[in-house]
């Protein structure tokens, strides 16, 4: 039984829900608050033929991107997704490596990356599309951002 002088027990129970929400709002909240870099801004876009992409219309995007990382984190991965007119995303071809360095986890600064493929035509891309990037800042959970639009 709990005695109500000692004034410490309801410590726990602030302590255990504090506890809770910030595993259940942390990863949602951190990204917004501590964002690992800004919007990515399209420099350079071209159509351009690409093989991989499923369907007859093989027409796609090599684009040059510029963007300014804040943070420090661990680059996990990339998707780019057409968004439907039903709400949905389907996510698209991506590719992001080449000879240079573009998908690797960069340091904190400015960079222009590229050149991407990306299996959308450019003005689908301008107007029906999004890209999400996946970093870890720390062993708690990932922290997905959405980089474009």
């Amino acid at each position: 039984m709990i005695r109500m002088q000692d004034k410490t027990w309801w410590l726990w129970i602030v302590f255990g829900w504090a506890l809770v929400l910030f595993f259940a709002y942390g990863p949602r909240l951190e990204p917004k608050l501590f964002p690992v870099l800004s919007s990515i801004q399209i420099v350079k876009m071209e159509p351009t033929y690409i093989p991989e992409i499923r369907g007859t219309d093989k027409t796609g995007t090599r684009m040059f991107v510029r963007f300014e990382k804040y943070r420090n984190c661990e680059y996990l991965g990339m998707n780019w997704e057409k968004l439907l007119p039903d709400g949905t995303r389907d996510r698209v071809y991506l590719q992001t490596k080449n000879d240079g360095d573009s998908g690797s986890t960069r340091p904190s600064g400015k960079h222009i990356a590229g050149p991407w493929l990306v299996g959308m035509r450019p003005n689908a891309i301008l107007d029906q599309s999004a890209a999400t990037i996946a970093y870890r800042c720390h062993p708690l959970w990932l922290s997905p951002m959405v980089v474009y639009p």
